[in-house]
């Protein structure tokens, strides 16, 4: 059960990062963003693990890094997948089939 949390806490963190790391919040998928989303967390992680060496009867896990960092890519794909029908591409560009064209007919 806790390392459910470990899921959980870190998959919104990433998610959280996603929308935060751009500078126009724009809703497209950008793949190098949710991996530096995912590298960010599990470096995120790492830090917390070193702090818990200074934290009496708790100790660093480099497991629970892993699933840190797991549950930050289970964000990423639930993003991906979960929001496809909001999510634009990042190749969807404006005068290209499927894009944003306001030319007048």
């Amino acid at each position: 059960m806790r390392k459910l949390g470990h899921f959980t806490e870190y998959a919104i963190f990433s998610l959280f990062l996603y929308h935060a790391i751009s500078a126009d919040h724009r809703s497209v998928w950008d793949w190098r963003k949710a991996l530096a989303c995912i590298v960010l967390a599990g470096l995120y992680s790492l830090t917390d693990e070193f702090h818990q060496r200074f934290v009496p009867g708790r100790g660093p896990s480099i497991v629970d890094c892993g699933f840190d960092t797991i549950g930050a890519t289970l964000g990423m794909i639930v993003l991906y997948f979960g929001g496809e029908g909001r999510v634009k591409l990042n190749d969807e560009t404006p005068g290209s089939p499927g894009g944003n064209n306001s030319s007048p007919s």
